[in-house]
């Protein structure tokens, strides 16, 4: 068994402050996580690119590449990825926009270290259950079906053969 298999995920924290990194870091490997950093979004992406995540938490308040901006990426290349964003201060504006974006959730600075430790374990729960999920699913010529290629249609006809089944009067679990 690999150190991957024992983790209970791997988290990639993005922010462009060395001690926010350390501290935050330094709190999750003590929890079991295995831990990557990136000092800014665009070192994100090229992290996000080359390897895999559970779980991306990130600050909002960065140069260049912000936490939305981000977000926005990662979105675009995955579906599934939970993204956690850090705000400095509660706004109510910037809490919505997040969650707009598809942030799986917001926390304010200074994050309590159980808090972080929740929250990241609920999103790499959440993003290998849905691994696990997409693995099990495939279409009809047994290809694994990608939650960011999974069209409309694919769904329209997926859809119509589980109906079909039922009809026939076969058992249909839906989780």
């Amino acid at each position: 068994m690999n150190a991957a298999d024992t983790s209970r995920g791997r988290v990639l924290i993005v922010d462009d402050e060395r001690s926010v990194l350390d501290s935050y870091a330094r709190w999750l490997i003590k929890a079991g996580f295995e831990v990557a950093e990136a000092s800014g979004g665009a070192e994100a992406l090229q992290r996000i690119e080359s390897d895999q995540f559970d779980v991306v938490l990130s600050d909002i308040s960065m140069p260049e590449i912000d936490g939305f901006a981000l977000l926005r990426r990662v979105r675009a290349r995955s579906v599934d990825l939970p993204v956690i964003l850090m705000l400095d201060t509660l706004n109510n504006r910037t809490a919505i926009q997040a969650v707009e974006l598809g942030a799986l959730q917001y926390l304010v600075k200074p994050i309590d270290p159980e808090a972080l430790e929740e929250m990241a374990a609920y999103a790499a729960r959440l993003h290998r259950s849905r691994r696990a999920t997409l693995a099990a699913f495939r279409n009809r010529r047994g290809e694994q079906v990608n939650a960011s290629s999974f069209t409309a249609t694919d769904a329209k006809k997926e859809f119509g053969r589980v109906l079909e089944m039922v009809i026939q009067g076969g058992v249909v679990v839906i989780t």
